[in-house]
């Protein structure tokens, strides 16, 4: 009986004529202990990013993670199961708890093949067509909403009518359809036996896979030493997907806002200037306030999609003077600096966000504030955990600027 891996979040596939096992996305069994495997892309749910970037869905990660067990798959055979024209969600607002953009695949083809991308090296070079076919498979008929285009030389199924190809192999192991799997009509066996892959493997008895006889024990060695060694270079990965995922974090102060940004601002400030902000309390006036020896921070975080504004300067400004008369009316002295820590134009990437407006960098100026860009910060943050300067410079920096933060 053939073995199935089906690598989905919900069971698409129901036959009593091959063993299938399902696992999630982002933790499938090694490809090679089965016969087959099959990647599950025909699950709306997946089709959605809960970011603001149209060309990248929630599991892309795994994706990438798949991509690499298809590299390194040595004898299973392995099949995409393409999606249906679903509708692609992005950029959820949690306070309305709904994604506010929306598009059909088959409108933005340049972002699904952006998508599958990191799943499938090399799709550009197959052109994918929207079109609603049909395609017999022995016995059962498979509805789809793409197809391949001249992509005959390569088409191991052809839909009805129009001749294209509605599942091609692109090399011995790997296959993409755009066959729809999950139809109480439809028998799965009958796309698997279309496909050629229903041959079924000599059962061995387990006497004779125990009979050691030629090159076996040392064969079984090297299999035993190096499971050791890949046991020891997951952990090394997993390390290294901890680290990235933990750079990510940092890194979206670049596309965040709300108290989701503040959390991170939070986090690198108390790194970079050794103060411990876990007993500041919110009470809607300034969003952070660092006392130091010989200097206060006052300062405003925010994540706004527009270029810095003349009102975010004067808020910032509000908090200071009220800040100020406080202490005044304790009869106390601090020598005070307000900070504005800003993620503008959060929507775009890095390279087309365009520079902070000269009046606005002069409104700060006759503040005596400073602009401090959560790009800029992210850059010192990096120098900083890299040792190349050291929380006395930085309160040295954030002291002396006006304006407009420059760190070279």
């Amino acid at each position: 009986m053939l073995k199935i891996q089906v690598i989905s979040n919900k069971k698409i596939i129901r036959s009593n004529d091959f063993s299938i096992r399902y696992a999630p996305y982002n933790s499938p069994m090694t490809f090679d202990m089965f016969d087959i495997n099959i990647i599950n892309l025909q699950d709306e749910n997946i089709w959605k990013n809960n970011g603001s970037q149209a060309n990248r869905i929630n599991i892309t990660n795994d994706l990438i993670s798949l991509n690499a067990l298809i590299k390194n798959n040595t004898k299973s055979k392995v099949v995409i199961l393409m999606p249906m024209n679903y509708n692609m969600l992005f950029l959820y607002n949690k306070y309305d708890l709904a994604y506010e953009y929306q598009y059909n695949i088959k409108d933005r083809l340049d972002c699904f093949y952006e998508i599958l991308r990191e799943l499938i090296t090399g799709i550009g070079r197959y052109q994918i067509i929207f079109e609603n076919s049909r395609t017999k498979c022995e016995y059962s008929f498979f509805d789809s909403s793409f197809s391949f285009l001249n992509c005959d030389k390569i088409a191991v199924t052809k839909a009805e009518g129009s001749g294209r190809a509605t599942t091609i192999c692109l090399n011995e192991r790997l296959y993409l359809t755009t066959l729809l799997m999950e139809s109480t009509n439809c028998n799965f066996k009958d796309f698997i036996e279309a496909i050629g892959l229903a041959d079924e493997k000599l059962e061995y008895p387990q006497w004779l896979i125990e009979l050691e006889r030629f090159d076996d024990v040392i064969q079984r060695d090297i299999i035993k030493n190096d499971i050791i060694k890949i046991e020891e270079l997951k952990c090394e990965i997993e390390r290294a997907n901890e680290i990235i995922n933990k750079n990510l974090n940092y890194k979206s102060i670049l596309i965040e806002n709300g108290e989701r940004l503040i959390s991170v601002v939070f986090d690198i400030l108390q790194t970079l200037l050794m103060y411990d902000l876990s007993g500041f309390k919110d009470e809607k006036k300034e969003d952070f306030l660092i006392k130091l020896d010989n200097i206060t921070f006052i300062g405003e975080i925010k994540g706004i999609t527009s270029n810095v504004k003349s009102e975010n300067i004067s808020q910032l400004d509000v908090h200071y003077q009220s800040y100020l008369e406080k202490l005044q009316e304790d009869e106390k002295e601090e020598e005070i600096k307000a900070l504005l820590i800003i993620n503008s134009q959060r929507n775009k990437p890095l390279e087309v966000r365009e520079p902070i407006h000269k009046k606005q960098v002069d409104l700060a100026i006759r503040n005596g504030s400073l602009i401090i860009t959560t790009e800029k910060l992210l850059s010192l943050y990096e120098k900083f955990i890299a040792n190349k300067i050291d929380t006395n410079r930085v309160i040295k920096l954030f002291t002396e600027q006006t304006g407009l933060f420059e760190f070279d």
